[in-house]
């Protein structure tokens, strides 16, 4: 179902999370490198403080009946089927996804985090071409699974009490709702913003990382981003000869104009000032010197690792490439990187069946590993 104030505020959600490690930290909330450099590369503190605010935040989440009621909104509506309906995955299906999302993000340098949510938004060419790439083959890919699966358009409820209808159908939240809907992103701010006061230290910003991961893993779950049957739904592109326009869910356009304009903006009027009037870029992806890891972990609003402008301009084959190879997993489940990680998460504190989300996280995992020895 369409939700889009529901998906907007999580775009926001998105928005707060990674201008705000990008302000403190000085770091792209990016997926694949974050994960990867966690357990394959540098094992920054903050790194792990922030996947493990985006581990637990569907454990804190549930504490607070009032906001795992607004989460539910993308859960289905008892009686109602949309046209791509809840479906499970085979074991092998997920197997091979998980291998194929983790595999291309290290390849491609980046997944829908990095290269969609942040590099488009600085204007990118090189993200942009990414993100453009794994968009085309996702939608091609989600075709063709969804026409291989029987049961992309089946469902266990009992048909005689149920009705069918568009995915585009508007779901509008109601006045509780949307009370809690404007205070959670200024509550939220708030807690940023009190951490961005602190002294900047190893340990403080390990806590705006920690805060940072928690809110965007809220992000992807009142976007819709971690639910794979939403993100397969907004897949469905109205396109004649692949899917009917009552499959498409378009939500997570929402996404654009609650979390990349204002990336744009805060950019463009925060950060490439500074950039412009500074030397101090320095490329996430080369190895630093003794004296770069010292200065690193305490990073200042003054110094990015950002790509510089000769970087951002580089498209080659292993960029395009990466970003077809996670576009094809991608488009096979609906879960990339990031959102598999929260769903790991509600795997680990028993809010959801283990097996599968783990399995998947673990994939991804293996994915990056051999994504970085290529």
């Amino acid at each position: 179902m369409f939700t889009p104030i529901h998906t907007f505020v999580g775009g926001v959600l998105l928005h707060l999370s990674t201008a705000s490690l990008l302000t403190s930290n000085g770091r792209v909330f990016g997926g694949s490198s974050i994960l990867y450099e966690a357990i394959c590369g540098d094992h920054a503190p903050w790194r792990f403080a922030l996947l493990g605010g985006m581990l637990v935040a569907s454990k804190i989440n549930s504490l607070f009946p009032a906001l795992q009621k607004l989460l539910a909104v993308h859960e289905p509506l008892k009686g109602v089927l949309e046209p791509v309906a809840e479906m499970e995955w085979p074991v092998g299906k997920l197997v091979v996804a998980g291998l194929l999302v983790g595999f291309g993000s290290k390849l491609g340098s980046g997944c829908t985090s990095g290269h969609f949510l942040c590099g488009v938004s600085r204007l990118s060419p090189r993200s942009i071409t990414a993100t453009i790439t794994f968009f085309a083959i996702a939608v091609v890919t989600a075709f063709i699974s969804s026409t291989a699966s029987p049961s992309s358009h089946s469902s266990t409820a009992t048909p005689l009490l149920s009705h069918v209808v568009p995915s585009y159908t508007p779901i509008y939240p109601s006045t509780s709702d949307i009370t809690l809907l404007i205070t959670l992103p200024i509550a939220l701010f708030g807690i940023h913003y009190l951490a961005t006061r602190l002294t900047r230290k190893t340990t403080t910003n390990a806590f705006i990382a920690l805060i940072s991961g928690y809110t965007f893993a809220t992000g992807l779950q009142l976007s819709g981003m971690s639910r794979p049957i939403k993100v397969l739904r907004f897949l469905h592109l109205p396109i004649p000869g692949l899917f009917g326009k009552e499959e498409w869910d378009p939500s997570l356009f929402m996404v654009v104009l609650g979390g990349i304009v204002p990336n744009a903006i805060h950019y463009a009027m925060n950060v490439k000032p500074i950039l412009q009037a500074s030397e101090t870029v320095v490329d996430e992806q080369a190895t630093p010197t003794p004296a770069e890891k010292k200065e690193s972990a305490t990073t200042t609003a003054f110094k990015y690792f950002l790509p510089t402008s000769a970087q951002s301009y580089k498209i080659d084959g292993r960029l395009v490439i990466g970003a077809a190879i996670f576009g094809l997993g991608w488009g096979m489940t609906g879960t990339c990187l990031l959102p598999s990680v929260v769903n790991a998460g509600s795997a680990i504190f028993g809010l959801t069946q283990p097996e599968k989300p783990l399995l998947f996280m673990t994939s991804v995992i293996a994915g990056l590993g051999l994504g970085g020895l290529v």
